[in-house]
């Protein structure tokens, strides 16, 4: 084997063990999900729209990590 094979085998197992998703599979599952939610019949807003309801207000300002939790609700249009 080659210094140029062993390189190659090397890179691409390397980033195989990485914990990212690939250029190529995240084209993929984008247009999987994007036939899904568009056979439903309906889309998601983006995350920019949509709205927010407090449930409890904080005391002070968040320091740290926060969590939000989201709930989606489907309204049917008319």
């Amino acid at each position: 084997m080659s210094f140029k094979d062993y390189f190659r085998s090397w890179r691409r197992n390397f980033k195989a063990a990485l914990p990212y998703v690939r250029r190529r599979e995240h084209r993929i599952l984008q247009r999987k999900y994007s036939e899904l939610t568009d056979g439903l019949g309906w889309t998601a807003l983006p995350a920019n729209q949509a709205r927010i309801r407090a449930i409890k207000p904080l005391a002070q300002a968040p320091t740290g990590e926060v969590c939000f939790l989201c709930q989606l609700r489907y309204q049917p249009t008319a």
